[in-house]
């Protein structure tokens, strides 16, 4: 086995990186490692190349070459002037920890010890366990009639439990977070939140290299839950007028939500109705969505009510909620209108919306194409053929909209029908009939013979049917009827002449 010869890259340690670096740098430069922000693209014993993310997920490409004087020489695409740069500097992190593991000695078994030693230390989750003043990061919700504020804020919290003053974040140049702790999840939520409200244009927060007094506004319903994910394990507190404010509770148990619609309710009308409400899941308990909830974010959903954050599982618009939680919104549906509005509704489906209806109505799904139909029109003299599909008992025009849902509602049964399309058959018939001697015509909705029409229906028309396609209206054509009756010949011999 040949020797390497020993490079800058394999002597490199943390120790001369901390101290070839100003303080400010060396800590983001490490932070950035450890959470992640390095991704070597290619590496050997004198070249290293390497992409870095910030702290705002900016990428940045970063260059290290070994002189032959034994130097190292580094490019990197940010515009510090710093030397060498944070980026730079994560990326050497990242070297020598490799080069540790390539040029290691077989480790031995790994402990238990280890293990939790290297896990993140558990905060402390609640001010009342606390035997000292000391300063912590709380995030404080206040909430408006058409908008609701999301505020990180150092504070203080007394040796009894209770909040003392409020700070402000403050940040080093390198966009550390000074005099509070934070987590690196929490540290990501609030540079989330600040490049998200930048990017759309929402300037209505304060921020310098220093310190910032952050006030983050959002529309009931927006699709932001992916923040209140990353700051699951963060304390919270809802504000409401000059009340103290309060804290809130994280519902972990499993939620799910669901649609309800109940008969035996009287409309404004005085007749009979049906009603149309959401319902939480909740610990095998069912509790009404209304006007105490406030629904903060969507995809996912997280709701509040009074003191209690839900997160619920299913990811959906949040206009499919917000309605309901109007001051005295109620939805009745009229009993004679009840399979229009559920016509309306089974395409929204499709969002995996569990719907639960009253013992009178029932809900089916058909898959699985049962039957072809054929319809034969006329239109300003020119043969026109419409495809339609038979589901179950549903039947499904070939052009309805391009989605694998479709709805109807049976005559006088009560079941709606739910018809997930089977585009794999819908195209195989389609390719039967062009082969039939049809082809769309210019609306794409209708089919037309390809050759002289009479001669189609003559010729290739009893063949679909023996095919299994049910024909319909051919009886009722003008234009183009074709006499299927079989030739009736007689022959008749008369022997009455006298040749003689």
């Amino acid at each position: 086995m040949d020797t390497i010869h020993p490079t800058r890259f394999m002597q490199l340690n943390k120790a001369d990186l901390r101290k070839a670096a100003a303080p400010a740098s060396f800590r983001q430069a490490n932070r950035l490692y450890e959470n992640g922000a390095v991704t070597i693209n290619d590496l050997d014993y004198t070249t290293v190349k390497a992409s870095v993310k910030d702290q705002y997920y900016l990428p940045y490409n970063v260059a290290i070459k070994e002189t032959a004087k034994g130097q190292l020489h580094a490019n990197c695409t940010c515009y510090t002037h710093l030397t060498p740069c944070a980026h730079t500097l994560a990326v050497l992190l990242a070297v020598v920890d490799e080069m540790q593991r390539l040029n290691a000695a077989p480790n031995a078994p790994p402990s238990w010890e280890d293990y939790l030693n290297d896990l993140q230390p558990l905060r402390a989750r609640r001010a009342l366990q606390r035997d000292v003043q000391t300063m912590k990061l709380l995030f404080f919700i206040q909430l408006k009639p058409k908008k609701w504020q999301l505020s990180p804020t150092p504070t203080y919290i007394k040796k009894n439990g209770e909040i003392g003053r409020r700070g402000r974040l403050q940040f080093d140049y390198a966009g550390e977070l000074r005099g509070v702790e934070a987590t690196p999840a929490e540290l990501k939520a609030i540079q989330t939140i600040k490049q998200r409200l930048r990017a759309s244009g929402y300037t209505n927060y304060s921020y310098n290299s220093y310190s910032a007094h952050e006030q983050f506004e959002f529309d009931y319903g927006e699709e932001a839950g992916y923040i209140f994910d990353m700051l699951a394990d963060s304390d919270f507190y809802v504000e409401d007028g000059p009340s103290p404010p309060l804290p809130l509770r994280a519902i972990n148990s499993p939620s799910q939500l669901f649609f309800q619609l109940t008969n035996g309710v009287t409309g404004p009308d005085g007749q009979p109705a049906y009603q149309f409400f959401p319902q939480i899941q909740l610990n095998g308990h069912a509790e009404k969505l209304d006007e105490q909830y406030r629904i903060l974010t969507a995809r996912p959903f997280w709701l509040l009510k009074n003191e209690k954050l839900l997160r619920l599982q299913d990811s959906l618009p949040a206009n499919y909620l917000l309605p309901f939680t109007r001051k005295g919104y109620a939805l009745q549906i009229p009993q004679a209108q009840v399979s229009a509005f559920l016509q309306g509704f089974a395409p929204h489906l499709k969002h995996q919306i569990k719907l639960a209806l009253p013992e009178n109505l029932s809900l089916q799904t058909a898959r699985e194409v049962t039957g072809r139909h054929l319809y034969l029109r006329e239109n300003n003299g020119a043969l026109q053929v419409e495809l339609r599909f038979v589901y179950g008992e549903v039947e499904v025009a070939m052009h309805a909209p391009d989605t694998p849902l479709a709805n109807t509602t049976a005559e006088n049964t009560g079941t709606l029908w739910r018809v997930e399309r089977d585009e794999i058959a819908e195209a195989t018939t389609h390719e039967a009939l062009l082969a039939g001697g049809l082809k769309l015509d210019e609306s794409r909705e209708f089919y037309a013979p390809q050759q002289e029409p009479l001669v189609w229906i003559f010729d290739e028309l009893p063949k679909l049917a023996a095919a299994g396609y049910e024909i319909f209206g051919e009886e009722t054509l003008k234009n183009h009827r074709v006499n299927r009756n079989l030739p009736n010949v007689k022959v008749a011999v008369s022997s009455d002449i006298d040749w003689f």
